[in-house]
């Protein structure tokens, strides 16, 4: 947990509470279409090095009616968001008509996680996108350097 401003941010172990408690199954259920087609689609750029975790976590967001971008690193991450901002750009938009939030672990190869948000918080014209992140490591100082970068 996180104290943030508005009160406590939970920091979940979002792979590990669904297997232990057996639910991937709820997320399977069929959504009304007509009510998929009237949200307004979500775009999620997930960063997660875990196989297993993507595979989750892609499933859980897409049968929610979300379009999921996938990376395996924070490093991948970190270039697919200039990629967004180039072609945003290019159109004269905000990065925020293509990348909704940002959802990444903590420890990955080539870039981890904190990492990734502290570029993401720090960088004009990404700092207003939310970053969630995700992860098994709970202790207090990984939840420090969380709410050090701005992630929640």
């Amino acid at each position: 947990m996180i104290d943030v401003e508005d009160g406590l941010l939970l920091i979940l172990d979002f792979e590990g509470i669904l297997h232990d408690m057996n639910l991937l199954q709820i997320f399977n259920l069929p959504q009304d279409q007509e009510k998929r087609e009237a949200q307004k689609k979500l775009r999620i750029l997930v960063a997660e090095d875990s196989a297993v975790a993507r595979k989750i976590i892609r499933d859980i967001l897409e049968s929610a009616g979300r379009e999921v971008i996938i990376t395996e690193s924070g490093k991948q991450a970190w270039e697919r968001l200039n990629q967004i901002f180039q072609e945003s750009s290019s159109y004269g938009k905000n990065i925020r008509d293509y990348i909704d939030l940002v959802l990444t672990d903590i420890e990955m190869p080539e870039m981890d996680g904190l990492t990734l948000t502290k570029l993401i918080k720090e960088t004009p014209g990404f700092f207003n996108i939310p970053v969630v992140i995700n992860t098994t490591l709970s202790d207090e100082t990984n939840q420090q350097k969380a709410k050090t970068v701005g992630g929640g």
